[in-house]
């Protein structure tokens, strides 16, 4: 803005100071020269008379002169002047981030057309910044909707990536990172650690006959019942084809005992609404910290699943008539240590 004003002025400047020379030329030399060969013929005749008559038309004459000539600068300024200050003014305030369209509308005389012009241009502009606005909301708008979407699907994915899509419990491998870290916890807190392992007993029956889909079903079933059985600090995973893990933070014997105990009757009823030869059903083994050496996360594992093998042994032998079935209190998931 400031460019487009100090060219404006200098123009208008030059245009103005050639004029007012021009004209004050046209009007003071002719009779700046007939005064000077009019004084110079009375001169030569030497009569007074004479000699002050053409002195007071040359000093009327002069006076007409300039009173012309302050006319015309005035005409000049009212049509060039007072119109650029306006102009200017109109100017710097659209140069401020204003758009006075009134005070354009009022500029007259020779700067009308220009301030016409300006107004076309600002009025494009303001168009332009609307147009920018909006576009760069739109922008923000895609942008944030395209985040929101990548965040859920990045959430997605880290669940799948954690998670069993069978059943909804956690994996094999979130298994093997919280084991070791709920042991460390413990340990440093002074608290007990239970883990419970389940196998499911005849699931390949239930596979053979009913079919795959079937199975599929009982296992989402399984996954259910020991995500509502559980209690809210306890994790549990899916940690084979038909083997769960659930851990018990801060829980000693009787609490593994009892949930044991809980998910057996639950899943063998779950089994029994099949009508099966054999129904299925599931075997558990548990173990304990404080029961264990180190490497504790292993001996854990093995204690755990030495159990289970022997619970599911003592169940197949009851089911086939050959041993008596095994405690009913849940005690043989855990059964206690024979004093030495």
């Amino acid at each position: 803005m400031d460019s487009l004003h100090d060219v404006l002025h200098k123009v208008i400047g030059c245009l103005g100071r050639k004029r007012i020379v021009l004209i004050t030329a046209a009007v003071l030399a002719p009779a700046v020269f007939a005064a000077t060969v009019v004084l110079g013929m009375l001169l030569r005749r030497r009569n007074a008379a004479l000699v002050a008559v053409p002195w007071a038309v040359l000093t009327l004459g002069l006076t007409a002169g300039a009173l012309t000539v302050c006319g015309l600068l005035w005409h000049i300024i009212n049509q060039w002047r007072m119109p650029l200050r306006r102009f200017q003014k109109t100017l710097t305030s659209a140069r401020e981030g204003e758009v006075p369209m009134a005070e354009l509308d009022a500029v007259t005389g020779p700067l009308a057309p220009l301030a016409r012009q300006v107004k076309e241009i600002l009025l494009d502009l303001r168009r332009q910044k609307v147009e920018l606005s909006q576009a760069y909301a739109e922008m923000r708008q895609r942008i944030a909707q395209r985040t929101d979407a990548m965040e859920r699907l990045i959430g997605s994915l880290r669940v799948q990536a954690n998670r069993d899509a069978l059943t909804g419990l956690f994996n094999r491998r979130m298994f093997d990172q919280h084991l070791a870290t709920l042991v460390d916890q413990a340990q440093t807190g002074g608290t007990d650690l239970c883990l419970l392992m389940l196998d499911l007993d005849n699931f390949k029956v239930l596979n053979d006959t009913l079919g795959h889909a079937a199975g599929d079903e009982f296992l989402r079933s399984v996954g259910q019942i020991i995500r509502s059985t559980i209690r809210d600090q306890d994790l549990a995973f899916r940690y084979g084809g038909d083997e769960f893990a659930v851990v018990l933070p801060d829980a000693g014997r009787q609490a593994g005992l009892a949930l044991g105990q809980r998910l057996i009757s639950l899943i063998d009823g779950l089994g029994r609404t099949h009508k099966l030869p054999t129904s299925p059903g599931v075997s558990a083994g548990m173990a304990t910290l404080s029961e264990v050496e180190q490497p504790y996360v292993q001996n854990l594992i093995t204690t755990a699943d030495k159990r289970l093998y022997a619970f599911k042994q003592a169940r197949k032998r009851a089911h086939e008539g050959r041993a008596p079935a095994p405690h009913a209190d849940g005690s043989g998931i855990c059964p206690r240590a024979k004093a030495g």
